[in-house]
């Protein structure tokens, strides 16, 4: 499935008129997961996100993170169910405060 989710994330770079994308239960893993960090940094019309239940990890989530800190379109992200540990869900808590998003 990650190359499924590669492909996903690639297009959603080219595609400026997809808003919201539920990509949730496809258990794209960690992999999957880093290709849409880069998706969240260069798309600019991404407001709604769901990678719940994907089994994304620790790694993976701060490449997300780092996308998601220079996107100013973003609104919501779920990332609902995915094996993240107590100290990465505070960071990036912090980090929706500072940029005065909701958080998780």
């Amino acid at each position: 499935m990650q190359k499924g989710a590669k492909a996903i994330a690639a297009g959603l770079l080219v595609n400026r008129s997809v808003q919201k994308i539920n990509m949730s239960w496809n258990a794209f893993g960690g992999d999957g997961a880093m290709d849409f960090g880069t998706c969240f940094r260069d798309n600019p019309t991404l407001r709604n996100v769901d990678l719940s239940h994907n089994n994304i990890t620790e790694d993976a989530a701060v490449v997300l993170a780092a996308g998601v800190r220079t996107n100013t379109t973003l609104a919501s992200l779920r990332l609902d169910f995915n094996p993240l540990g107590c100290v990465l869900w505070r960071r990036w808590r912090r980090w929706c405060i500072l940029l005065k998003r909701p958080g998780p």
